[in-house]
């Protein structure tokens, strides 16, 4: 009904919604994300695959390219079969505050003591908003990754642009299955900050990650690494030239492009994540 809060909500979500390319048709492939609650992976370890030079984070810091609308650019409205504003649509109120603005069980980093459980908390909210956006897209019968990805907890060394090494606990997507994850394995990096103003040193630590990346996946064209701090969100796009970041976002406030980054991550083909598509692996060797 009109005055009802869902009435409210309906003509605000409504107001929003773009025209979607795709068309609903059935899906050739038929798999199940896993059930929530989903059993707790324990912490993936990853140790360096090569060593670095800080002088190699310090250039990458200095000739970082700032494309405020870099998230809209890398993942358009155009590629989903779904848009954003339709999954936001179809939360559930306890989830989502939309008079508020407010997502319901995401993490307050000042409540929770410990950066490893800030993290398990973070992935645990991730997970379960993946599990949504996946039921959603199987609903409608659209095309979705053979294997489910899942977002893990990661601790792993970080090289500064001072030389001192910090191991820090962040957040990895892979796919579903590996129980020991390596660097190879990795389609996201994300690291963890309590306040909004330790930002740059996520962005710093994800810069370490990338290296590692391209290091252990030589079919990568680019990869994509995304920093949270307080409740603020950026996202990093890097190849193998430097690094370019996205604006810095409220993540309650801008939750559309919130959704589009965790949809785009875990829903489309891993070329979207920087794959080169045209490269397959059989039995550990490359082919065109």
């Amino acid at each position: 009904m009109p005055g009802t809060k869902q009435g409210r909500r309906d003509r605000k979500v409504s107001s929003q919604s773009s025209t979607n390319s795709c068309e609903d048709g059935p899906s050739s492939q038929h798999v199940v994300y896993p059930s929530i609650p989903l059993s707790p992976s324990p912490t993936q370890r990853l140790s360096l695959a090569i060593a670095l030079n800080k002088k190699v984070i310090a250039d990458t810091d200095e000739s970082s390219l700032l494309e405020g609308d870099l998230g809209p650019i890398i993942f358009p409205t155009s590629i989903f079969c779904i848009t954003a504003n339709t999954i936001i649509s179809r939360i559930d109120e306890s989830f989502y505050d939309f008079d508020d603005r407010k997502w319901m069980y995401y993490p307050d980093f000042s409540r929770i003591p410990g950066c490893e459980k800030r993290a398990s908390a973070t992935a645990d909210f991730f997970t379960k908003f993946t599990r949504i956006c996946w039921l959603l897209y199987s609903d409608k019968r659209h095309s979705l990754p053979s294997v489910p990805r899942r977002w893990c907890v990661t601790e792993s060394p970080r090289l500064r642009s001072d030389g001192s090494t910090v191991t820090p606990f962040g957040m990895a997507l892979a796919e579903d299955g590996p129980e020991d994850l390596q660097w190879g394995d990795i389609l996201c990096d994300l690291q963890i900050e309590e306040a909004a103003e330790n930002m740059p040193d996520a962005i710093e630590r994800l810069t370490t990650g990338a290296a590692q990346v391209f290091a252990t996946q030589e079919h990568r064209l680019f990869h994509l690494g995304l920093a949270l701090a307080g409740d603020t969100y950026q996202l990093t796009y890097f190849d193998r030239a430097g690094r370019v970041l996205s604006g810095i976002y409220n993540v309650h406030k801008h939750s559309v492009l919130f959704v589009r980054f965790i949809m785009g991550l875990t829903l489309l083909d891993k070329s979207f994540a920087g794959l080169d598509p045209s490269v397959i692996f059989r039995d550990g060797r490359r082919f065109l």
